[in-house]
């Protein structure tokens, strides 16, 4: 009897492990409390994955703090678990800073899988849709932006000038009429008070990892907490008066932005009775969303094109061919339309290859699964935390030559100049959760570009090093202030 007991005792521990370990997918061995932080140090936590990938396989598993997170690192699993087994991986695990930016996990970005969820991605596709997304509509607020911003470059006369305000300006100006129906000039108290909190909150989201994986740490005098939170509330107060600017103007069911087409849902769940109002469309919902709307597509888009400057000013050779692509193609005083993409295939080859090797968000926002599910071959249990290592994905050697080398022929058919569609390559995600603004972000990207690079030739200041292409890890990878000297080219 006492040898059955521990037969049996031997089987449920051992037994079971092994099962575990046959099944859950491989990795460092962590420590007691703390992880593999240990493993984590000395680089950040995107390169650190990626070389932890090279040992323990493009599926595995690290500890940070007592929280286990499965990192995917190649492109067909990463298409499995997003696309094929999308709703499977589509909830957010709570961390203390994203329940700071989100209200406790409202709006879009970081709000847990759920009818909640569903409503606000809802409402925010068809607003996009209605208000700005339309390809026509669309293209004709970029192109009216990139007048102004060809006319405060030429300003400039050739001078020193840093793109950070103008660039700003213009991807701000086209989601805010979005978002708010309005535009703003680059002397704006507003748009200076937004692009000073989202600075804000650039630098502190992510840059204190060890808040989210030791929560406690948050509840102590902190520094970063401390000024993200007065971000925060920067944001809300200017967020807020938008808002309550937009209850008195709305005209009921005529709305004429986002923001119109929230309060028009609020006001029709009140109307119903129920809990619907309260749940999912409260006036701190409606502020979330806006915010994920507004101010994740100004930040990414913005970071993005400071990215395609600055490798255009490490290789002016790249901008050359660009330019002479454009000349080709274009008579001197043609505007440049969406649909010259396909007759310009290196200048998209060149923003293509600038996301690849510089993706504004290394490893997205952590997913969760919501059920037991499986990537490959491993079995994923409900309520874990995923990370998909875009930097990873996107610098295989599998499927890349030479990966950290900046070439954009990479993207194009080496017979027909053409571009080459799939790849490693996966900027905006995919599925349900991938990015709403990917088609207004890739128009942004393609006409602001095309339209500096046909007005201007970029140059460094006089004796000025290019800007250094590491970045500075954080909720966005963004590089360091620079300045350039934009030079009118002649028509």
């Amino acid at each position: 009897m006492l040898a059955a007991s521990l037969l049996l005792l031997y089987w449920l521990i051992f037994g079971e492990k092994k099962k575990r370990q046959l099944y859950s997918p491989p990795g460092p061995w962590p420590l007691p409390l703390i992880g593999n932080l240990l493993d984590m140090a000395g680089a950040d936590p995107h390169i650190r994955l990626t070389e932890m990938a090279r040992k323990f396989g493009t599926v595995f598993q690290v500890g940070f703090g007592q929280e286990p997170v499965v990192v995917i690192s190649d492109i067909d699993l990463a298409k499995e678990a997003l696309v094929k087994s999308g709703d499977d991986f589509a909830g957010r695990a709570p961390l203390p800073t994203t329940d700071l930016l989100s209200n406790s996990g409202m709006g879009i970005a970081f709000a847990d899988y759920g009818r909640g969820w569903r409503v606000h991605k809802k409402l925010t596709h068809n607003a996009l849709k209605m208000f700005g997304q339309g390809m026509l509509q669309l293209e004709d607020k970029i192109s009216q932006e990139a007048d102004w911003l060809c006319g405060y470059l030429r300003d400039s006369s050739g001078r020193p000038l840093d793109p950070y305000l103008p660039l700003n300006t213009v991807v701000g100006n086209v989601i805010s009429s979005i978002c708010f129906g309005k535009r703003f000039e680059p002397e704006d108290a507003e748009l200076k008070t937004i692009i000073g909190y989202n600075e804000g909150l650039v630098d502190t989201v992510g840059k204190d990892g060890l808040i989210d994986v030791f929560p406690w740490l948050a509840k102590l005098p902190n520094a970063t907490i401390r000024k993200m939170k007065a971000c925060l509330k920067t944001r809300d107060s200017v967020l807020n008066n938008n808002i309550e600017q937009h209850r008195v103007s709305y005209k009921a069911g005529a709305p004429q932005d986002l923001v119109d087409a929230l309060l028009k849902a609020q006001a029709e769940a009140a109307a119903e009775g129920g809990r619907k109002a309260q749940r999912y469309l409260s006036d701190e919902h409606i502020l979330t969303t806006v915010n994920d709307v507004f101010g994740g597509g100004m930040e990414t888009s913005t970071t993005t094109l400071r990215w395609i400057l600055a490798f255009l000013l490490h290789h002016p050779e790249v901008q050359a061919q660009i330019q002479e692509e454009l000349q080709t193609v274009l008579c001197a005083n043609d505007p440049v339309r969406l649909c010259d993409r396909e007759r310009l295939p290196y200048l998209e080859a060149t923003i293509r290859e600038v996301l690849r090797m510089r993706p504004v968000a290394p490893l997205a926002i952590p997913h969760k699964t919501i059920r037991d599910t499986s990537v490959g071959d491993f079995d994923l249990p409900q309520g874990t935390r995923v990370m998909f290592n875009l930097w990873a994905i996107h610098h295989d050697e599998r499927h890349w030559t030479d990966p950290a080398t900046f070439n954009p022929a990479r993207f194009l058919d080496p017979k027909t100049g053409q571009l080459v569609r799939g790849g490693s390559f996966l900027p905006f995600l995919a599925g349900c959760r991938g990015c709403l603004g990917e088609s207004m972000a890739k128009a942004e990207l393609f006409l602001f570009t095309a339209r500096i690079l046909r007005d201007f030739r970029l140059e460094m200041p006089h004796g000025v090093s290019p800007p250094s292409l590491q970045g500075r890890y954080g909720v966005v990878m963004a590089p360091d202030r620079y300045s350039i000297c934009f030079k009118p080219r002649k028509a």
